[in-house]
């Protein structure tokens, strides 16, 4: 169940991201939607992408807390991150609303691989349950969503894997772009079907 976020949100200014930042973001919130990869709850669907600004900087659009993927999306359901601090738990943003619960985490991924541009979260009961029978990369326990246990939990695997089960949770998968991180998707996917 979704309890909001577990971090202080420090908006800068109302500046949202422009249009032309977000065609590859909303994209991939139709396609979570579309493959049932964000499951709606009373306010939004479980789940967010990201994409990194710049090559050199660990700044990203995200989507922002309680964003219901099956509707039409605006720069409003988007918000800049530009830092975490994450002693004090604060993501400091840009935009009119909330960034994603997991803002902490896409942050961490970002500063630990120069080469990821995109990444995507989503959840799929099918994967979790197959998880260990695919041999896929899963974390060492349950953590709780936006939390600082579950980026450490995460960050074990980043290094050498672009797909990562989040134990009893969900999902992430990224790349150097979001078509890069729905190949990885798609591959875990396809040896759902076969198996």
């Amino acid at each position: 169940m979704y309890h909001g976020t577990k971090f202080i949100s420090r908006l800068s200014t109302a500046t949202l991201p422009e249009e032309a930042e977000l065609e590859g973001l909303k994209k991939s919130c139709k396609l979570l939607n579309d493959w049932d990869l964000a499951p709606s709850y009373t306010t939004g669907s479980h789940g967010n992408v990201s994409r990194r600004v710049r090559a050199s900087e660990n700044k990203f659009i995200i989507t922002c807390s309680q964003t219901d993927f099956s509707k039409p999306l605006s720069a409003k359901q988007f918000a800049t991150v530009n830092h975490c601090d994450f002693d004090t738990k604060t993501v400091f943003a840009d935009g009119v609303q909330k960034p994603s619960s997991e803002s902490m985490l896409h942050f961490a991924i970002y500063q630990s691989r120069t080469d990821v541009n995109a990444i995507v979260h989503g959840h799929s009961h099918k994967i979790l349950e197959n998880s260990k029978k695919l041999g896929l990369i899963e974390t060492r326990q349950e953590e709780e969503y936006g939390t600082i246990e579950l980026v450490h939990s995460v960050l074990e695997f980043v290094a050498k894997h672009n797909f990562i089960v989040m134990k009893n949770h969900g999902f992430i998968a990224f790349g150097e772009n979001f078509a890069a991180a729905w190949q990885e998707i798609q591959a875990v996917y396809d040896r759902l079907s076969a198996k």
